[in-house]
């Protein structure tokens, strides 16, 4: 799906944003975290879905989750979505994944504002995703 874009949707820069981004990929990781500080957001890194709960059972300031949705842990990025949201119902999800959701993967994040993102992608559609979900 195609989205036209305009130069104000291109990337939301704003320091007060804080982006908690969850992959199991090592390099997807650090670039994604690059690209996303380098816009002008507070990004919070993690490798493991059971860290993100634990911090956010601590932490109140979490605008977005990005998250990878097959991850080789007991807990998939659909189910630390609907935990995270359950922790912090003003939450925000980006998914992430080689493929496209299916169709009980979307039910389930039903009530939840969550956009998806098939990888690979370009570092710019995910600074677009963000600025979409942040608006």
């Amino acid at each position: 799906m195609n989205e036209q874009r305009d130069a104000s949707d291109s990337v939301i820069s704003d320091r007060q944003h804080c982006l908690i981004l969850v992959d199991d990929e090592q390099l997807l990781l650090d670039i994604a975290t690059d690209t996303l500080e380098d816009a002008g957001y507070r990004v919070i890194a993690f490798k493991s879905p059971q860290q993100v709960l634990i911090y956010l059972q601590q932490h109140q300031d979490i605008d977005l989750l990005i998250t990878d949705v097959e991850m080789p842990e007991v807990m998939s990025g659909i189910e630390l979505a609907k935990q995270a949201v359950a922790l912090h119902p003003k939450l925000v999800v980006l998914t992430l994944s080689g493929r496209d959701l299916t169709s009980a993967e979307a039910l389930l994040l039903t009530g939840i504002q969550h956009r998806h993102l098939n990888k690979p992608y370009r570092y710019d559609d995910l600074l677009f995703a963000v600025g979409q979900l942040l608006k």
